[in-house]
């Protein structure tokens, strides 16, 4: 390894950071809002260079006075804006977002119930319709309560029993265990 080469690797180290040092302070200094009372003193010194400005009591030393004071109001309400509003606003975003999502969740389990609810009494209708005998109504009322045919429901096993099947229809739950013979229903639990 030439001698000059870790020279340049430790030089280009200290230029680096001193890069990173300068891009922190720069961007604290914007978003604090520092530079505005930075640029009001480098316009001062300048008049003060070159314009023979006397800080003496007088109406120029009340002028600046006046001038450092807004420059820092300005810089004070940046810094309120960053700090405090802008995270306040980012948070109220997201809670009007998840009050919309919930929202939309609620009436999307509405609609889902009116449906069921607009099915149940198609069938319901489609059988009170028919002139029979009270007890035949009352089995036609059952069988459309259980009728599966028009619904493709969600099957589901359970996962602590895996010989537990879970039939998920719009209004309610069936529940089967697994045999030697086939399915033998368990209960039935309804929606709310």
């Amino acid at each position: 390894m030439k001698p000059g080469c870790c020279g340049l690797g430790v030089f280009g180290m200290i230029m680096h950071g001193i890069s990173k040092v300068i891009e922190v302070i720069v961007s604290v200094t914007v978003y604090l809002g520092l530079y505005i009372p930075m640029f009001y003193l480098i316009v001062v010194l300048c008049l003060w260079g070159w314009g023979g400005m006397v800080f003496e009591p007088s109406i120029e030393l009340t002028l600046f006075y006046i001038g450092l004071a807004i420059s820092l109001i300005c810089s004070v309400v940046l810094a309120l804006r960053h700090l405090i509003f802008e995270p306040f606003g980012r948070y109220l975003d997201r809670q009007a977002e998840i009050r919309a999502t919930k929202m939309a969740e609620i009436r999307q389990r509405k609609d889902k119930k009116r449906q069921c609810e607009i099915e149940r009494k198609r069938r319901e209708d489609r059988y009170s319709n028919q002139h029979s005998q009270p007890h035949r109504d009352n089995y036609y009322k059952m069988r459309d309560r259980y009728d599966n045919r028009r619904e493709k429901p969600h099957v589901y096993r359970s996962n602590r029993d895996r010989s537990i099947i879970i039939y998920e229809f719009c209004d309610r739950f069936e529940v089967y265990r697994e045999g030697e013979r086939g399915l033998k229903h368990i209960d039935t639990k309804w929606k709310r």
